[in-house]
Formats: structure tokens, sequence, C-alpha cells
């Protein structure tokens, strides 16, 4: 199941997925997607600072250990790697990194149990394979990973 609804937290319409096991109850199931849901929206915004912050904390891990075949010689040879990647994708604040991540989807999962959990997955120009995202426990960040591994 697919939908949009407003975010409080990232201040835009956002979609939502929810991927349930078929073999569950659906009016338990129904229950705790709403439930989860409303999980999501109760999320405080003062998270979305540390959500920047992690995001530019990934943006610059990257940044150091990365060699992009897309920056131009010349850029690396005159900055070296690190300020090159960064004049390459330009970005030099969180603000500018939280910008450039592109938020896709806000998953719902796991309701087996009566604790709600979401990841709000980011593609990001300079991580593409692997992008960004945050998981979410009843409300509250639990964890910050790569999106798809």
């Amino acid at each position: 199941m697919n939908k949009t609804i407003y975010s409080k937290l990232f201040d835009k319409e956002v979609t939502l997925s929810v991927y349930q096991d078929q073999s569950q109850n659906n009016e338990d199931v129904s229950r705790r997607i709403d439930e989860s849901i409303n999980a999501f929206l109760r999320i405080d915004t003062s998270n979305l600072q540390i959500i920047k912050s992690e995001i530019w904390k990934h943006y610059n891990t990257c940044m150091v250990n990365i060699g992009y075949g897309c920056v131009p010689d010349e850029l690396i040879e005159e900055h070296g790697n690190t300020k090159a990647n960064q004049i390459y994708f330009g970005c030099f604040d969180e603000e500018c990194t939280y910008k450039k991540a592109k938020l896709t989807e806000v998953y719902f999962h796991d309701f087996e149990t009566e604790t709600s959990y979401c990841s709000v997955f980011f593609d990001i120009p300079w991580e593409d394979e692997h992008g960004f995202a945050v998981h979410f426990k009843d409300s509250e960040i639990d964890s910050f990973t790569k999106k798809n591994g």
C-alpha cells in the first residue's frame, strides 16, 4: 500500500509505503498500521536537526573515503581528493547536504509487536548506490544506515 501524507517533521508531503505479511490477521494489522503512521506523525520536529547532522556526517565520510570517477582529475590535482569532491558536489554545510538529500519514502514494517517501526529513505547524490536511511522506533530515532546495505 502506498499513499501520501503531510509530515510536520519534514514540512512536506511524503510517500508512505506499508508492507504487511498477508498471513497476519487483517484487523490487527490494520490497527498496527494506523498506530505506526500515527507514531510517525508524532515525531518531534527537533529530530530534523539530528537528521541533518547525520546526513552531513555521512557526506563528509564519503568525501574523504570515496574516489569519484566523475570528479575531474584537474580538480583533484589542484585541491586534493576531499576538497575536489566537495567542490564537485557543491556542499559545504549541513543545510546544503540536507537539501540535496531527496526523501523518497517512509517505509512501515514489523507489525507483529506493539512497537511502531518506520524507516525514512533518502536518495543522496554523493552515494547513489546505497542512499541513506533513518530508522524510528516508537517516534524516536533508533539508528541511521545506508539504505541498501
